[in-house]
């Protein structure tokens, strides 16, 4: 919780998440507002190649996810 893990970070290639756990994730684009938004458990994103980003956990229980 409140962890800017990895911090601003781009990936070369487009990808894929998926939440492992139910929660919020705070999502950060330079020059764009921040955006909460609630997930659960086996909901999906998908986030263009090349696109520097930020997710920071706002809530009081760990955040799970994992993407490729």
């Amino acid at each position: 919780p409140g962890e800017k893990n990895p911090g601003m970070h781009t990936h070369e290639l487009a990808h894929v998440g998926i939440i492992l756990r139910p929660g919020s994730l705070t999502l950060s684009e330079p020059g764009k507002p921040a955006e909460t938004v609630k997930f659960d458990v086996g909901s999906v994103g998908f986030r263009d190649a090349n696109v520097t980003h930020q997710a920071t956990n706002p809530g009081t229980s760990p955040a799970s996810f994992r993407s490729s």
